[in-house]
């Protein structure tokens, strides 16, 4: 692994003459940074919600609030009768607009995440259609399913207990040489070329930490430069260097970023974090409580998986999978140390997916024009444009088949798709037997409808729907099954 005496005093250097710089995005006020620390606090400490409760004054002291958090109680204490509700203190108001900012900022992140290349943008589409069915609703609106994630270290040198894709010890990372500088251009410049606009929804880490590698501010600064926006940071490092911290949150915002996130893992960070930064300064840093004291509730994938598995071991106990991922990609997952290249998408973490994502395909690349090649394989290969493409068709995984009198129904705990119609019974029951055994092409499986009286096109145009809603297995499985 590389090292260094003092790994931020060139970033330091470069940054100096951003100070000042006022940033292009929205800032909230001070008054409603406030209000965003108090609730920052409320989810990740139960003695302060307890102080809230018993002494709302004195709450306010503790999380430096100059407002009075009875005057918005209706927005923490569920059990307030409605009577007792109050017009909101502007500041509270605005802390509210910017939390519907933040949501409106994640479903335009979906929503412009579509490649401009029309295999992609359909594989996309299926993966978040899919995920309806596999990990519900309410998940998959939370997932932006972004079109790549670039690794700049090999590992992690956090080691979070909880870590949704059980990432590795930190080894290596990738530095910011001539070299490399020219590789990771290119690299950006070939994603742009072959993902199209949507490569400005990419980010810089995934089972990594953004600060474990010294360079990280250049390499973010040249994505800004190349595809136009500044990456949105995650780290669980924030209290390393507060200096590089701050020199960071500013240059995001001088480029446009509308917001970066902490992770904080203990109760004692999240105070410690709280004391090193003001509410000012953190307005546009979302605090995310990963204490285990928390409200938040953490996903069964990667390590919190592996726990609860343990702990069934031990007890004895039925071990089951409820839905569960952290990922957020549907795309491309590259590792500048290693030079690897993966093609993912998000699932329900189970034993044959641990880590809540499964892989369609790898590979390693050597230079930017290598890549390019595997990026289009990538798209060829597993991101079919019709049911004709795929070597057989199948129902996905994890979807239950039931057949009914008059077709059949496909479903989760989550949703359920009904395939029924009186008159075409018939055809109905034997393509969703056809399908449920997972043996034949698209043309076979029209051919057999055409004998009982459904023309090639109905079937054509019934498998293009399912496929476009998700039901129809792609990637990995089909080569297994």
């Amino acid at each position: 692994m590389r090292t260094v005496e003092n790994p931020v005093s060139d970033v330091q250097r470069d940054l100096i003459p951003l100070v000042g710089v006022e940033p292009p995005v929205p800032r909230i006020s001070d008054g409603a940074a406030e209000v965003k620390r108090f609730f920052e606090l409320w989810a990740a400490d139960p003695t302060f919600r307890d102080l809230a409760f018993a002494d709302s004054d004195a709450a306010a002291a503790a999380c430096g609030l100059s407002i009075d958090p009875g005057s918005f109680r209706q927005k923490w204490d569920p059990d307030l009768p409605k009577e007792a509700h109050r017009p909101l203190p502007s500041a509270v108001e605005e802390f509210l607009e910017h939390l519907q900012a933040k949501i409106a900022y994640r479903d335009r992140m979906i929503a412009e995440g579509g490649s401009d290349n029309a295999r992609f943008a359909g594989w996309r589409r299926r993966q978040i259609a899919r995920g309806q069915f596999e990990l519900g609703e309410i998940r998959t609106d939370q997932i932006v399913h972004a079109p790549f994630a670039l690794e700049l270290s090999r590992g992690c040198s956090v080691g979070c207990w909880f870590c949704g894709i059980d990432a590795p010890k930190l080894t290596d990372t990738f530095a910011y040489s001539p070299a490399n500088r020219e590789l990771w251009r290119g690299l950006l410049s070939v994603l742009h070329a072959e993902v199209g606009d949507a490569a400005a929804w990419g980010f810089c880490y995934w089972a990594t930490d953004p600060f474990d590698n010294p360079d990280y501010e250049r390499f973010a600064i040249d994505f800004y430069e190349v595809l136009g926006t500044f990456p949105q940071t995650t780290t669980a490092l924030p209290l390393r260097d507060p200096a590089r911290t701050r020199r960071l949150i500013r240059l995001s915002e001088s480029r446009g970023c509308f917001s970066n996130r902490f992770s904080i893992l203990t109760l004692r960070r999240f105070k410690e974090v709280h004391q090193e930064f003001s509410p000012g300064e953190l307005r546009a840093v979302e605090c995310i409580p990963q204490n285990k004291e928390s409200i938040m509730s953490f996903a069964n994938a990667g390590r919190v998986r592996n726990r609860a598995r343990r702990s069934a071991e031990r007890t004895g106990a039925d071990f089951h999978d409820p839905a569960g991922t952290i990922a957020c990609v549907s795309g491309f997952l590259i590792n500048m140390v290693e030079r690897s290249i993966k093609l993912v998408a998000p699932c329900r973490a189970t034993d044959r997916w641990p880590l809540g994502y499964m892989v369609f395909d790898e590979a390693h690349f050597v230079d930017a024009d290598h890549l390019r090649h595997e990026v289009c394989r990538m798209i060829d290969s597993h991101m079919p444009e019709s049911p004709e493409e795929l070597p057989r068709v199948a129902f996905a995984d994890g979807l239950g088949y039931e057949a009914t009198p008059d077709g059949f129904t496909l479903g989760t705990e989550f949703l359920k798709s009904r395939h029924e119609h009186p008159p075409l019974a018939g055809s109905l029951h034997e393509l969703g037997r056809l399908i449920q055994e997972g043996r034949s092409d698209a043309e076979t499986i029209a051919l057999v409808l055409s004998y009982f009286g459904l023309p090639a096109e109905s079937t054509a145009r019934m498998l293009r729907a399912m496929l476009e809603r998700g039901l129809l297995l792609e990637g990995p499985a089909l080569k297994e099954a």
